[in-house]
C-alpha cells in the first residue's frame, strides 16, 4: 500500500514485558525511487508496534496472539511537539503532557510517526539504547546536477515515538511558558546530517555521560553525534581509570 519495508526491524522489551517492533517504511533502489513524489498513497513513516499478547484470565500469564494491528490502533505522533520537563506536549489530540503521552500510547497498540519532508524514507535499521530510538532517513535529490541528497538522524523515545522531555540531540527555538513563568524550549527529536546516504547508526557508550551515535556516509564521511540518553546505558565502570577516580585500587 505505498510503504514499502527495506530494513529489518528492531526489538525491544519495556518494564512491562511488552515487547516492542520498530521499523521504517521506504525504498531506493532506482531513480525512479528518487523522483517518487510524495502523496496520500505514498507517505513514508516509521511504527513503534507492541506484539499483541493476551492474558489468561486465571493464570494471568500472558501469551503472544500475533494478531494483525491496524494503523487506527496506533496513536499518531505526526505533529507531537514535546516541551522541556514534558509539562508541555502539543499536537496530539487529548494530550497536554509528557504523563498523559506515555499513557495514551500504553492505551493503544503503539505509535507511528509520518514523516513529514516530502520523498523523505527510512532505509536502515534502528538503534535502541536505553530509552532512546535511534535511526536515520534519507531525502534524495531531485537535481540532476546534485546526484545525492540529505540524511536525517531521528532520536525518539521508544514508548512515545517523540521527543524525549530532556535533550538528547538538542533545543528548539520554539518555546512555551510554564506555570512557574520560566520559558521550556522545544526538544528535538530529529537533525540534518547533511548530503549523502546515511543508513544505520551505531551507538558507542564511553566515559562520557550518555552516548554516542556513529553514522557512516555514502560521501565517506564518518559522523559522531553526541546524544545525552536519559536511561541506563552502562552496566558498570568502562575502565580502570573510573574505578581510580572513585578511590579504589586497581587490581592486576
Amino acid at each position: 500500500d505505498g510503504q514499502p519495508i527495506t530494513a529489518a526491524p528492531a526489538v525491544a522489551m519495556d518494564s512491562a514485558a511488552n515487547r516492542w517492533v520498530f521499523f521504517g517504511t521506504g525504498r531506493f533502489f532506482n531513480r525512479q525511487d528518487a523522483t517518487n513524489q510524495l502523496t496520500a498513497a505514498d507517505q513514508e513513516s516509521f511504527y513503534g508496534i507492541k506484539e499483541p499478547m493476551t492474558t489468561d484470565p486465571v493464570t494471568h500469564a500472558k501469551s503472544f496472539t500475533w494478531a494483525a494491528v491496524a494503523p487506527a490502533k496506533l496513536l499518531d505522533v505526526s505533529d507531537a511537539v514535546v516541551y522541556e520537563g514534558g509539562t508541555t506536549v502539543d499536537g496530539v489530540a487529548g494530550v497536554a503532557d509528557f504523563g498523559k503521552l506515555k499513557q495514551a500510547v500504553q492505551d493503544d497498540a503503539g505509535w507511528l510517526l509520518d514523516f513529514a519532508t516530502a520523498g523523505e524514507r527510512n532505509l536502515g535499521q534502528a538503534t535502541i539504547l536505553g530509552d532512546i530510538l535511534t535511526f536515520t532517513t534519507y531525502m534524495p535529490s531531485l537535481d540532476a546536477c546534485r546526484f545525492e541528497g540529505e540524511s536525517y538522524l531521528y532520536a525518539l523515545y521508544y514508548g512515545t515515538g517523540t521527543a524525549y522531555t530532556q535533550s538528547v540531540i538538542g533545543l528548539g527555538t520554539r518555546t512555551v511558558t510554564q506555570q512557574d513563568g520560566t520559558q521550556a524550549h522545544e526538544v528535538l527529536k530529529t537533525r540534518l546530517l547533511g548530503r549523502g546516504v546515511a543508513i544505520t547508526p551505531n551507538i558507542h557508550t564511553g566515559r562520557e555521560q550518555g552516548s554516542k551515535a556513529y553514522v557512516q556516509s555514502s560521501t565517506g564521511e564518518i559522523l559522531e553525534i553526541h546524544q545525552l540518553n536519559p536511561s541506563v546505558v552502562k552496566s558498570g565502570k568502562a575502565s580502570w581509570e573510573e574505578w581510580w577516580d572513585n578511590g579504589s585500587t586497581p587490581q592486576e
